[in-house]
């Protein structure tokens, strides 16, 4: 019930601009309310050391590395973001915490740029809807505050550089990727990483329309969890549990470790 009450709260929040950013703020003041996202809290399962690296791709304004700070102290964490107006608050994150770096950039799996476009409404900045893709910014805008709204909003274009992850040579333990239906080339612009380090990967398959993210990791010998916060249990991805469960992302896991997690059902769908 706390669960479905939290979730409920979430969209009303999301569904009012001014709502969304009051609340966006709260959580930012208000350390009790991390994580943001309470899937996130699966790390706890992940065998994590202090001083293992999360990768943290799609860091917005620094409220993942915030929200896994909060669940693992000891955690280092490297954020990628592309957009440029998440900088200072990322910058002010890295001065607090010595664990924490940051790069602005795009994730793909060739070096070069994009374009990115983020809605503002009125003076408000809806940055969790970022996304390189113009159409799907508006739809996801007009999805979530209806046509009142979304003829009111305009669209910032800025530009940003792109490359594969695989360039940073990182051995992170755990990869969070949250971008906006980007996921496929991020995966695979770090496929030499994942094939090195094996990581847990959260990430949302809601975007994979054509199931390639899924073929892709299915290739990379991962298996595709659900994670439910109410039960702290794991069961194989499903669409439709997933949806009953109100959760957003999904746990990639290595075929070789998915016997140190709980995992709720026995036989995989």
């Amino acid at each position: 019930m706390k669960n479905r009450i939290f979730f409920y709260m979430r969209k009303w929040l999301e569904n009012n601009p001014l709502f969304w950013y009051l609340g966006w703020k709260t959580i930012h003041l208000f350390p009790v309310f991390l994580p943001h996202d309470k899937t996130y809290l699966a790390i706890r399962h992940f065998g994590l050391k202090s001083g293992d690296i999360l990768l943290d791709v799609g860091a917005n304004d620094g409220i993942s590395a915030l929200s896994f700070f909060h669940i693992l102290p000891t955690l280092r964490i490297v954020s990628i973001e592309p957009n440029k107006i998440h900088d200072e608050a990322l910058k002010r994150i890295k001065e607090q915490k010595t664990t924490f770096d940051y790069r602005i950039t795009a994730a793909g799996n060739s070096t070069g740029s994009m374009t990115i476009f983020t809605p503002v409404y009125k003076k408000i900045n809806l940055h969790t809807f970022t996304s390189n893709n113009e159409e799907q910014v508006r739809d996801a805008i007009a999805t979530a505050y209806g046509q009142k709204i979304g003829s009111k909003i305009r669209i910032i274009r800025s530009t940003s550089e792109i490359m594969p992850l695989d360039q940073l040579a990182l051995d992170p333990k755990v990869i969070k990727i949250d971008v906006e239906g980007f996921e496929y080339p991020v995966l695979m612009g770090l496929s030499n990483t994942i094939e090195r380090n094996r990581p847990f990967i959260i990430l949302e398959t809601c975007h994979d329309k054509e199931n390639k993210m899924q073929d892709l990791l299915k290739d990379l010998r991962y298996v595709l969890l659900d994670y439910n916060t109410r039960s702290d249990t794991f069961s194989y991805f499903s669409h439709s549990t997933t949806k009953e469960k109100f959760e957003r992302n999904q746990i990639a896991v290595p075929q070789e470790k998915i016997y140190t997690l709980n995992i709720k059902n026995n036989n995989q769908q």
